[in-house]
């Protein structure tokens, strides 16, 4: 009885095997006028199994799952100029620093230089 339990997980397993893509998270390339776009999307899943395994009683189990796919970003290409443009209305405090560090460094090296 206790194979039924084994062969209930390994079912499972293989079944979110089969799920996890790596074309769910980076989706295909969208071109249009020379400008690729490439979706991001966050992907969640959610999986339970559970069984009993009696002596007297015949094996019992089951298993759900259920996924969410979201998309977060985009992307964007156009000629030598890639962008990443957030879908999501929350900060994204790397993407940020990244894109605006040298102007950021710039200014405050301006800031010390006038006090001077």
């Amino acid at each position: 009885m206790n194979n039924d339990i084994n062969d209930l997980l390994k079912g499972s397993m293989e079944s979110i095997k089969n799920l996890v893509d790596g074309s769910i998270v980076v989706g295909n390339p969208v071109i249009y006028n020379n400008i690729e776009v490439l979706p991001i999307s966050k992907v969640k899943f959610g999986f339970i199994s559970a069984g009993s395994n009696k002596s007297n009683n015949p094996f019992i189990g089951g298993n759900a799952g259920t996924v969410s796919m979201t998309p977060v970003a985009l992307v964007v290409k156009s000629n030598e100029d890639i962008k990443v443009m957030h879908l999501e209305s929350n900060t994204h405090v790397i993407e940020y620093l990244s894109d605006n560090l040298a102007s950021l460094i710039k200014e405050v090296l301006e800031k010390i230089k006038n006090k001077k």
